[in-house]
């Protein structure tokens, strides 16, 4: 299998390393910085779990948008 680094998933999902590499260590994986590399499997876990996080808050935030005002 091939390893990937953490800093290459960041850049792909499109979030800061330190945000992917508190997700890793979230999912028991010892990584220590954004230059660790972890199995393709792994990084697919990672991945997806970021993924899955970003959509929520995403609907979170979208419900806490106010009604633009109306024009007369």
């Amino acid at each position: 299998m091939s390893k990937k680094r953490l800093y290459e998933i960041a850049k792909e999902v499109g979030v800061e390393s330190k945000v992917v590499v508190a997700k890793a260590q979230e999912l028991g994986l010892s990584v220590k910085s954004h230059s660790s590399s972890v199995e393709e499997a792994d990084a697919n876990r990672i991945t997806s779990s970021l993924k899955g996080g970003a959509v929520k808050a995403e609907s979170k935030t979208a419900s806490k948008v106010a009604p633009a005002p109306k024009e007369e």
